[in-house]
């Protein structure tokens, strides 16, 4: 970082002659009160409504800072980035919407986020710590929420906030992001942080709050909404570097289906006799169908506390006959390896986290439960398809990855570890994984090692196999090695979503093992305490770990309740304690009684008359 750095800002727009100047008045005070260079690039694609007379009358007013560059006709949001990046004199480059959706004033957090790792880029989202969205009617919420939970699956990013427009750019990590991008249009933004993470950019994200904007109408309809769709799909599956994967072919049989046939449901497994899926074609076709009922059961959810507890509600083994069929005699794809290799049953760890993560919120909507049902059986039937085929191309890889990376998610073992085996055996040694890829799918499996199956040894034998080297999965085995409840905890919360989920199936058991530690602190340490040790309430802990009683060196001893803080007795604590105060003077007086006349006083009284003789 040097004293000379300067901020330019691109800022497209369209119909924006009302929120321009406000935009353009909070840029120059954010910029002024912190002392920093900018320049701002206006870039109108021939706004009818006046917004280049305005944009002109800024450039007079604030000059030397504002420029404007116009262009004829409706372009698109991506082109106007890459024109506005030729006339960046600074070093970062911010864009950001002018809509006033942006506040200026999460600027300086970023450019003091930056500074702090030398970060290539910083992007604000909605979507983690105190984000949020602000001004939005509810459908607006679930398509967005919808859309990034469902690029969250299929893309895996990293990033919370995949569709938000407000980051923080090198000069140089944009100018080379934007020459691999290829869309145009609202998935630009998707699609030039998908390329960042995938060229191993760092990535750091800042809490924003998004407002609707104050003047004019979203140019967000249903054309955008379908783009975005076909642009995750686009990025996932390669088809823009030449494969039609989902273009589908009609014939004469097609009027003959059942009117009520699930797509999902036409073929069946490659195992029982259906050959169908063995063919490259259908097996793209099939993978399209099942990209998009999962977006639509992403759109569905909403919000991310939603999709988890339809996770959590989820039963694969009943819901579909399929799945419940494969249960407990599971074996890997008979291609993944020629050593065999046990695979643990679903422990308990699994099932008491999905009762905790599960809301007291109803699910009223079945049919999304059997939506994914579908889902995840349809992946088992492409797989089977794919490995029957002995398929190892482009289409193998993301087909697999977006299955490990829903298992996952549902926390079905039984989906992920057989699938990460053969994508590490078989397909990438003839279809290689990118290193990022690599690093995703190998830390799925140590952290399956180590946590579901509480197997360390293999774990940390895997992780040198493949030379993984990831910071917070070290710290994730010394914790589990060293029964370091407070490290997994720091751990969990650091990493995304899909390794915390993997994490779930650990967490009772090191809990378990943390309260141990505590020893005689049960019966001084207050509840509070306890609770904020632990990350559980009271009620849980009794609950994971067998009522009143626990288990210390094989023996059952009473667990009492520890000692509540005064704010924190009510009136059912106070009756509960003087019960228990009159139950113990009870057994005091009983016992004094016994000793008053027990045979050892008698005997003691012998040797007393003795004595005088």
């Amino acid at each position: 970082m040097t004293s000379t750095d300067k901020y330019s800002i691109i800022l497209p727009t369209y119909n924006e002659r009302k929120n321009l100047p406000i935009i353009t008045w909070l840029l120059n005070r954010t910029f002024t009160e912190n002392n920093l260079d900018w320049q701002l690039i206006i870039v109108d694609d021939g706004s009818p409504d006046g917004t280049q007379v305005v944009a002109e009358q800024l450039v007079k007013a604030y000059a030397p800072h504002v420029i404007l560059k116009t262009r004829t006709g409706k372009l698109g949001l991506g082109t106007a980035y890459v024109h506005g990046l030729q006339f960046v004199t600074g070093n970062f480059v911010i864009i950001m919407d002018a809509d006033f959706s942006h506040h200026p004033k999460f600027i300086p957090r970023m450019v003091a986020l930056q500074k702090t790792r030398d970060y290539d880029i910083v992007t604000g989202t909605r979507y983690a710590g105190d984000g949020g969205v602000y001004g939005w009617d509810l459908r607006r919420k679930l398509v967005s929420r919808g859309a990034n939970l469902f690029a969250d699956t299929v893309l895996s990013p990293g990033v919370s906030d995949l569709t938000g427009s407000f980051r923080l750019y090198k000069r140089s990590v944009l100018q080379k992001v934007i020459e691999s991008t290829e869309s145009k249009g609202y998935t630009f933004q998707m699609e030039m942080m998908v390329r960042a993470k995938a060229m191993g950019c760092t990535v750091a994200e800042v809490p924003i709050s998004f407002v609707d904007r104050v003047y004019g109408e979203s140019k967000l309809g249903g054309d955008e909404i379908v783009e975005y769709a076909k642009g995750v799909f686009s990025l996932h599956t390669g088809a823009s570097s030449g494969r039609d994967a989902g273009r589908t072919m009609s014939n004469s049989w097609g009027r003959l289906k059942p009117v009520n046939t699930d797509p999902l449901d036409e073929l069946g497994l490659p195992s029982k006799g259906d050959t169908r899926l063995l063919d490259s074609k259908t097996q793209e076709r099939y993978y399209t169908k099942i990209v998009e009922r999962y977006m639509s059961f992403c759109s569905k959810a909403g919000q991310r506390d939603e999709l988890l507890r339809r996770f959590a509600a989820l039963d694969l083994q009943d819901s579909n006959p399929t799945l419940r069929s494969l249960s407990g005699n599971y074996h890997h794809d008979s291609t993944a390896t020629n050593a065999p290799l046990a695979f643990a049953p679903l422990t308990s760890s699994a099932t008491d986290q999905h009762a905790s993560v599960t809301a007291s919120e109803p699910i009223t909507s079945p049919n999304n439960n059997k939506d994914l049902s579908m889902v995840v059986s349809a992946l088992r039937k492409l797989r089977e398809g794919i490995v029957a085929s002995k398929r190892a191309d482009n289409f193998a890889v993301q087909a697999y990855l977006f299955c490990i990376r829903l298992c996952v998610l549902v926390q079905h073992p039984e989906g992920y570890q057989p699938a990460a085996l053969h994508l590490l055996r078989r397909i990438h040694p003839l279809s290689s994984l990118t290193s990022s890829e690599l690093t995703e799918v190998v830390g799925y499996l140590v952290l399956d090692a180590a946590c579901r199956r509480a197997q360390l040894a293999e774990a940390y034998a895997m992780r040198r196999e493949y030379k993984l080297n990831d910071p917070k999965i070290d710290a994730l085995l010394q914790a589990l090695a060293q029964d370091n409840y407070v490290l997994f905890r720091k751990v969990k919360g650091s990493v995304d979503s899909h390794k915390a989920r993997i994490m779930d199936f650990a967490e009772k058991d090191i809990r378990g093992h943390m309260l141990k530690c505590l020893g005689r602190a049960y019966f001084t340490v207050d509840r509070t305490s306890l609770e904020t040790t632990s990350g559980a309430s009271w009620e849980m802990l009794t609950k994971e770990h067998g009522g009143n009683m626990r288990k210390d060196c094989g023996k059952a001893k009473p667990l009492k309740a520890p000692k509540k803080g005064p704010k924190d007795l009510d009136d059912d604590d106070l009756a509960f304690l003087e019960k228990k105060r009159a139950e113990e003077k009870a057994k005091k007086d009983m016992a004094a009684k016994a000793g008053g006349r027990g045979p050892l006083n008698t005997g003691q009284q012998g040797i007393k008359k003795s004595g005088k003789k």
